[in-house]
């Protein structure tokens, strides 16, 4: 009977790399865990702009900007992307200079379509520019209001130009807030 069960020896002895508690079962079978090398590890930050097929646009209901992002396998934070341009006014009357009333340079976006490389629809937002206004006036704090917000004139009711004949300005805004495929984070 003795020579059907054969006896296995193990050796005990543990090598002199230190170890906290929690590798316990390592050090009994004597083996040592190494983590792969991350592939993903960033070693740089860069900016990197983007910008649309046509460097200026006319305000129209029927105008469409497109922008083609070559990102390749770059990593973009979207937390820390913005959505860039500059409105000129030409012919403004100094009287009244015009403003977005309740509503933000959002209002001048109407439908929001992202598509992959493919062709494949991967979000779609129609009246946009309704839908930021509601979702802001009851998801943001007025301090977000204050700072973010007014980087895109979030109600805000002071003239959106200078008093003068061609009136430009910059608006900066966020692209969590251009569309939701963009918010990584619940919270966005």
């Amino acid at each position: 009977m003795s020579s059907m069960y054969r006896e296995n020896q193990q050796s005990v002895e543990v090598s002199d790399t230190k170890y906290d508690e929690s590798d316990g079962s390592l050090l009994i079978n004597n083996l040592i865990y190494e983590m792969p090398k991350s592939l993903s590890l960033a070693v740089n930050r860069t900016n990197s702009l983007q910008y649309p097929q046509r460097s200026t646009y006319a305000v129209s209901r029927n105008t469409t900007v497109v922008f083609d992002w070559n990102t390749g396998n770059a990593f973009i934070d979207p937390a820390n992307s913005f959505l860039k341009f500059k409105m000129v006014a030409s012919g403004v009357a100094a009287v009244a200079p015009p403003t977005f009333g309740s509503g933000s340079a959002l209002n001048l976006l109407h439908e929001i379509r992202i598509r992959s490389r493919s062709g494949t629809e991967l979000d779609r937002v129609e009246n946009f520019n309704l839908y930021k206004k509601f979702v802001n006036d009851y998801t943001r704090t007025q301090q977000w209001k204050n700072t973010v917000g007014a980087s895109f004139f979030l109600d805000s009711a002071t003239p959106i130009f200078n008093n003068g004949n061609t009136l430009r300005t910059e608006v900066c805004i966020p692209l969590t807030e251009v569309a939701t495929f963009f918010c990584l984070l619940k919270n966005n």
